[in-house]
């Protein structure tokens, strides 16, 4: 049966309604609460700045008085921050057992791009300044409808968790920077208050304990959210009646036709009948549409379906009112010159248990309804990491993962990482390590995970950028979002070709730029494509050529539309000339494992780089004969028996005393030095090589040490192994 949404509406107004993160984060002062009135319990918060109206929100205890108003006045010609009281509304609502009023009043005839300040008062006479000592805080008007100049918003996600003690570090860290920035509101994507949404885990200012005050706690929401505005989307934590009071948004949903009201949802695919929040709308911003949407379903009610296939069957069939009203609402606005679209599942995602949404990919879903109507970014949460993709096909868009505001991290690529993961970083409690997918390499501490998104708007221009809870940014894209699709490529320039030994000649160039970025780059050589390597990567070794041979090389760039740029232009060398070859078997190799830290491993005839559980791969060869020659190149050629979509980091080991029979975990020699190579995805039953040259001058040992960001890790044979599949270093002398 398909859901019920017009047997029973109610309104938002009428409705009554863990674990500590890891420390190692530089916080930043928390934003003074000086001495507001005891009756306030959540600090005044902005929500729905549309439409020259802006809805100022907050909470007070249970007393005798009930009225509650807000006093707002421009700042510098209005003094007193009171040229005009606004009566609010009121809400019972229950934070741990204690009683209390949540209050909103909506402030209209707002001039756009004005700064103006507000207090906000219980009772009428007396009348009680609930701020107490506190300064007014202040906030700016709607932004002009053209703006002359660039602005920026805020996208985060998944957030609101507090442990016992109701801290939180990285999440506290996170939210003082982001009142920092010059964002003019912020738009969330979804799952707020962990675990499930309730008025204690949104908690407030004296509440503490296991998963209360999350989010309206003196140290987290207080700080931006009395200035920035903020439009979240519902997540599948319970999208209850709490989310729809607590972010009140009634002129951005009057004024797109969305909805934005509890109904009751019976009984698809064998799910209970029961009531859900509604939640989706758009508005305009400084010249952009923004549609905040609903993808989500309670975790708790699955019946015979998912969380995704009872989303989509309830959200995105093309009958569905969402659907419906979506498809309206774009071909209302075809010609906005630039939309954005935020919503909580992921369209494409590389967490293994909040895995890509498929439901909503393809043509008759809601990615083909974004991309066929101008939408040109989508920004999801759900997966607890941070994921850019590339625009996978024509029939798609750009979209990234932003589910790292301060719930607990999760892992990144432990299935795999795709093609169109550009840069992916998570984080696995489990084993206190960090993951990677793309350009990214493994963070090594959840302050380097737990993110937002800072996005810059100038015309169709769109830079994201990422900052984390440690105060770095990060991966930060451009994009041009004008050209509808007709962009191409810039053709990849300064392509140079090095011959590095009688059989490798090593390719590297400049990125090409692209109006929504480059996905891969074709290796052409002597007019036949030999590679095609991913859209981050800027260089390639060719290797296996005859010696003493000229060859010729372009390169291509392909966009996610499939547009391809004109060749670079062409570069040609010829292999060195043969010289003295050497080879050398490993004189000792094996791995080390995290998880059982007092045991050898010499005698296997594989050694592993995992990072679940953390396996390290350790090999020494002792270089003899090369008789002073001068070294061309040096590669160490591995056999890998276990596939993983990272090959490992190979970093430089220079204690190579350890005894392959006897070292350990605990003994295990350190690798201190950074990694000089790397590989990425590795197929079983398929040789690879590392080019190794910077570890050999002459004669001597000469150690290896491989570890690896991938949970799911690579398998290499040792000299244990089959004689035919042993490692091996190749030494190969300048010819005289």
């Amino acid at each position: 049966m398909a859901p019920n949404l017009a047997t029973r509406p109610r309104t938002a107004g009428s409705l009554a309604l863990a674990v500590l993160l890891v420390a190692g984060v530089a916080l930043l002062p928390a934003p003074a609460l000086g001495a507001p009135s005891s009756s306030l319990t959540r600090y005044p918060y902005l929500t729905d700045l549309i439409g020259g109206s802006v809805t100022v929100n907050w909470a007070t205890t249970r007393t005798s008085a009930v009225t509650g108003s807000v006093t707002i006045g421009k700042v510098g010609t209005e003094p007193a921050c009171a040229s005009r009281t606004v009566a609010a509304t009121r809400t019972s609502i229950t934070v741990k057992s204690e009683s209390q009023y949540q209050w909103q009043a909506t402030v209209p005839d707002l001039e756009r791009d004005a700064t103006y300040c507000y207090r906000v008062y219980l009772g009428t006479s007396p009348r009680t300044d609930l701020l107490g000592s506190d300064p007014s805080p202040t906030f700016r008007g709607e932004l002009p409808e053209r703006p002359a100049e660039p602005f920026s918003f805020a996208v985060f996600g998944d957030w609101g968790q507090a442990n016992s003690g109701s801290a939180n570090p990285n999440q506290e860290a996170l939210l003082a920077r982001l009142a920092k920035t010059d964002a003019r509101f912020a738009v969330g994507t979804g799952d707020i208050a962990n675990p499930s949404g309730s008025q204690s885990n949104y908690g407030d200012l004296y509440r503490t304990g296991s998963s209360v005050s999350g989010v309206f706690g003196p140290r987290f929401w207080p700080g931006p959210g009395k200035s920035l505005p903020y439009f979240p989307a519902v997540g599948n934590h319970t999208p209850n009646s709490t989310f729809l009071l607590n972010w009140p948004q009634p002129k951005a949903v009057a004024s797109s036709g969305g909805r934005y009201q509890l109904d009751t949802y019976c009984c698809l695919n064998d799910t209970s009948s029961k009531d859900y929040a509604s939640a989706w709308y758009a508005f305009d911003a400084g010249g952009a549409r923004f549609y905040v949407l609903q993808t989500a379903w309670d975790a708790g009610n699955l019946g015979e379906g998912t969380q995704y296939k009872n989303d989509y069957d309830t959200h995105w069939t093309p009958a569905s009112p969402e659907y419906k009203w979506l498809a309206a609402d774009l071909a209302a606005h075809a010609s906005t010159p630039l939309k954005f679209a935020f919503f909580h599942y992921p369209l494409y995602s590389d967490q293994s248990s909040q895995t890509s949404d498929a439901f909503l990919q393809g043509a008759g879903s809601l990615e083909g309804l974004l991309s066929r109507n101008g939408v040109d970014i989508a920004f999801n949460g759900h997966a607890h990491l941070y994921q850019r993709n590339l625009k996978p096909h024509a029939g798609g868009l750009v979209s990234y993962v932003s589910g790292g505001g301060g719930a607990s991290l999760v892992s990144m690529g432990s299935s795999g990482c795709s093609e169109t993961d550009a840069y992916g970083i998570g984080w696995k409690g489990t084993t206190s390590t960090g993951g990677a997918c793309g350009a990214a390499h493994a963070p090594t501490s959840t302050a380097q995970v737990h993110h937002f998104l800072l996005v810059k708007v100038d015309g169709t221009r769109v830079t994201v950028t990422p900052t984390n809870a440690a105060g770095d940014t990060f991966d930060v894209a451009t994009y041009q979002f004008g050209a509808d699709g007709a962009s191409v490529p810039t053709p990849p320039a300064g392509l140079t070709a090095t011959a590095v030994s009688t059989s490798q000649i090593n390719l590297s160039w400049q990125p090409s730029t692209d109006d929504i970025g480059v996905n891969s780059y074709r290796i052409v050589r002597d007019g036949a494509e030999v590679a095609t390597v991913r859209g981050w990567t800027t260089t390639y070794a060719d290797r296996g050529l005859p010696p003493n041979t000229a060859h010729s090389y372009e390169v291509v760039a392909t966009d996610g539309n499939g547009k391809r740029s004109d060749p670079a232009v062409v570069a040609s060398v010829s292999t060195k000339r043969q010289g003295t070859v050497l080879r050398f078997q490993p004189s000792k190799d094996t791995y080390v494992s995290v998880d059982t830290p007092s045991t050898a491993y010499g005698a296997k005839t594989k050694t592993y780089a995992d990072n679940s559980p953390v396996k390290k791969a350790l090999l020494a060869f002792n270089v003899a004969g090369t008789g002073g020659c001068s070294i061309a190149a040096v590669h160490l050629r591995l056999y890998n028996v276990d596939s993983s979509p990272r090959g490992g980091e190979f970093h430089p080991l220079a204690d190579t005393a350890w005894n392959e029979q006897t070292v350990t975990w605990e003994g295990a020699p350190a690798i201190d030095a950074p990694a000089f190579a790397r590989l990425d995805g590795v197929t079983k039953s398929t040789w690879y090589e590392v080019d190794v040259t910077s570890l050999v001058r002459g004669d001597g040992p000469v150690g290896v040490a491989i570890t690896s960001s991938a949970y799911d890790g690579a398998g290499y044979s040792s000299k244990e192994g089959p004689l035919s599949q042993r490692p091996e270093l190749v030494v190969e002398c300048a010819s005289p």
